[in-house]
Order: structure tokens, then C-alpha cells, then sequence
């Protein structure tokens, strides 16, 4: 309530003492109730005063200084009346961004305090596309992580490569990659054949894979992709391990008894990677489809999928680990797939307990058929 004294009301007081007897003059103060018999002070609601000091008396007390609150602050953050700006300021909660005092259009959230709108946009979530402040959001979650985006960003198509809504353009091939996917793809042969290199070499030093043989490799669309699938790797949407031959029998002979065996010609391994991917993404397909071939050739076929896809998938985030890259790892933590995600976390868990080399006797050990012996 703000108070003011009507100096108007002054004058009619003098005039009315001079035309009314005294009796009629005898106005009490709402304070000390003295009589009034001159001069005295009139707030909006019609209540007299015989002094400043009682006037003052009715007001509300400063919560910093203590004194009459002529002009009243109300902070609704701390509940209390102040006298001036001021003392409101002096105070008033402090910014949690600026350590401005939070006065008039701050902002509360939880404990924290905000002066204004632009300080309180600092502390919200950001678009992970736009970058705009977000007071309500969609997480999403791409191959490398969980990210939080805008209504509107959230409704851009997803691009294939990393499987987040973003920017971009649409590819011959029908595929969608965002701006930072398709800007950061490697499309020189040249560099593809140097990070499948850099990928095999890997393995054999850091877990023992061994490669005698030649193993072709080709960067091609989706549409071809998919017709050089193998037969059990009709779900593949990045890469594909296609292993042939030609299988005849040959008549040997065993402790001087003949014996038929089969054997291997024309053997012929072939990894097919999907063209404009970024290198971090060259690295998963590389290893994984590598894994396949060292398989095929240590161990044969298993019987259960999610075995030898769980291994693949396994090798290629120890890959993301050695290349410095874990947090791309959560893709395989999270991928819900039976035989890929189960596949995943099983032999994530064997080997933490076992170790590697204890994993690699173990899937000697399991239901296979294995690979008949070259010519």
C-alpha cells in the first residue's frame, strides 16, 4: 500500500477551524488518539494523523533498514517489504549467473535465482541442432549418445549415419546424412584403404587376430550393399562380410585306409563398407566385419548367431576404446537387438570376468561347424 500526504487536506483543516466551533474540530489522531486542532495528515483511506511520527507508525517496517516503507518493495523471493531499491537490492537473492541482486522479472528455479530471462536461458538445456534455449525438450538418443533437441529440431529426419535428427541433405541412394555426418565423410580410396589398414593392424597387435590371406574391400551405395549381402547378414545397413568357395571332395588316403575329406578352392573374402561415412564410423565397420572374417577362418560357423555377432560387436567397441573414442561405445551398451545388443553385453561380461584369451577358448569350445582346409 503506498501512503502520501495531501497537502489540500491541510487547508480545509485550517479553513474549517476558523468557520466551525472548536467542539466540531476535535478530530482524534488513528495513532495516539489526540485531539487534533490545526494542521494534520490524511492518507487515501480518509485516516488522520497528528504528526509525521504517527503517520509513520502505521506503515510497514524496511526488512534492511527498519524504517517507515513510504514507498513499498516487496520481494516475493524473500516475502518481505523494503523501502527503496536499495534495500531491496542489498538483500535481494543473487543471480546465480551474474551475482546481480534478482529485483523485479527474476526467475526462481529450485534454489537458484536468475535476474533475468537472458541469464536464466544460459542455465536451460540447448539444442543439440539449433543451439536455442530449451524450456522443454526431446532427449534423443543417435549411436553415440542421448541428446536433448528443440520441438522443431526434433522433427527433422534422422540422418543414417548417426542416426540423430539434423540438418543435411538427401543422397542419391535415398540415404539422409546431416551436415556434420556428410562434411566429415571420407571419400578418397585412398584414405578409406588407410583406415582399414590402421583398423587391421590393430587387431593384431592388441588382440592377437591373425590374417594370411587377402581380404578385398569395396565402398559402395546402399543399393549395392545390399545385393552383396551374405545370406546371414541380410540386416546389415553399414558393412557386409561375404566369404566363397568352392568345396570338393578329395580322396585320401588314412593309416593306408582311402577316406574322403573336403576341402577348399577358390576361396575369396570380400568386405563391403557403405560409402560417405565419417571415419569414426569406418573404424566400427572395419573391426566388426573383420572379426567376421578372423572367425570364419579360426573357429568355422557357430550354430548361434548372437554368439558371433555379439563377438563382432564386442571387438569393434574395443576398437572405439583403443582409438580413444568410449563414449561412441553406448550404441552397443543400449542396443536393445537380441542378437546384436544381448550378443554385445554377453561377451562384454565374459570377458570382464575371464579375460580375452579365456573368451577366444571359449568359443572354441561352443557348437560350430568348422571351416574345411584349403587346397
Amino acid at each position: 500500500m503506498s501512503f502520501q500526504i495531501f497537502r489540500r487536506a491541510l487547508i480545509v483543516g485550517v479553513l474549517l477551524s476558523l468557520l466551525l466551533p472548536a467542539a466540531a474540530m476535535d478530530y482524534l489522531c488513528q495513532t495516539c488518539r489526540q485531539a487534533i486542532a490545526d494542521e494534520y495528515l490524511l492518507d487515501q483511506q480518509g485516516r488522520i494523523y497528528c504528526s509525521e511520527r504517527c503517520f509513520e507508525a502505521t506503515l510497514a517496517k524496511c526488512a534492511a533498514c527498519g524504517g517507515a516503507c513510504r514507498r513499498q518493495f516487496f520481494s516475493p523471493a524473500l516475502g518481505r517489504m523494503y523501502c527503496s531499491e536499495t534495500c531491496l537490492a542489498s538483500q535481494a537473492p543473487r543471480c546465480t549467473i551474474c551475482r546481480q541482486p534478482c529485483l523485479a522479472d527474476s526467475f526462481q528455479s529450485g534454489n537458484d535465482f536468475y535476474c533475468s530471462q537472458a541469464c536464466l536461458n544460459q542455465r536451460l538445456p540447448h539444442c543439440h541442432s539449433c543451439g536455442a534455449a530449451m524450456k522443454t525438450y526431446y532427449r534423443i538418443t543417435g549411436l553415440y549418445g542421448s541428446f536433448d533437441f528443440c520441438e522443431k529440431c526434433a522433427r527433422l529426419p534422422l540422418c543414417y549415419a548417426c542416426q540423430l535428427p539434423q540438418p543435411g541433405k538427401t543422397l542419391a541412394d535415398g540415404r539422409f546424412l546431416c551436415r556434420q555426418c556428410y562434411e566429415s565423410a571420407v571419400t578418397d580410396p585412398d584414405e578409406i584403404a588407410r583406415i582399414f589398414e590402421k583398423t587391421r593392424e590393430l587387431l593384431e597387435k592388441k588382440l592377437s587376430f591373425e590374417f594370411d590371406h587377402v581380404i578385398e574391400l569395396y565402398s559402395v551405395d546402399l543399393p549395392t550393399l545390399k545385393q552383396n549381402a551374405a545370406a546371414d547378414n541380410l540386416g546389415s545397413e553399414v558393412g557386409s562380410y561375404v566369404f566363397s568357395a568352392t568345396l570338393y571332395t578329395k580322396t585320401v588316403s588314412v593309416a593306408g585306409q582311402p577316406e574322403e575329406r573336403q576341402y577348399l578352392d577358390d576361396e575369396r573374402c570380400s568386405i563391403y563398407v557403405l560409402n560417405l561415412l565419417p571415419e569414426k564410423r569406418l573404424s566400427e565397420v572395419f573391426a566388426h566385419e573383420l572379426t567376421h572374417d578372423y572367425l570364419r577362418h579360426r573357429y568355422g560357423t557357430f550354430e548361434d548367431q548372437k554368439l558371433e555377432e555379439g563377438t563382432c560387436e564386442y571387438v569393434a567397441a574395443r576398437v572405439n576404446t583403443l582409438l580413444k573414442r568410449p563414449g561412441q561405445n553406448i550404441r552397443f551398451e543400449l542396443n536393445p537387438d537380441p542378437v546384436y545388443g544381448d550378443g554385445y553385453r554377453q561377451a562384454a561380461e565374459y570377458v570382464k570376468k575371464h579375460g580375452w584369451r579365456a573368451y577366444l577358448s571359449y568359443l572354441g569350445r561352443q557348437p560350430r561347424r568348422p571351416l574345411p582346409p584349403g587346397k
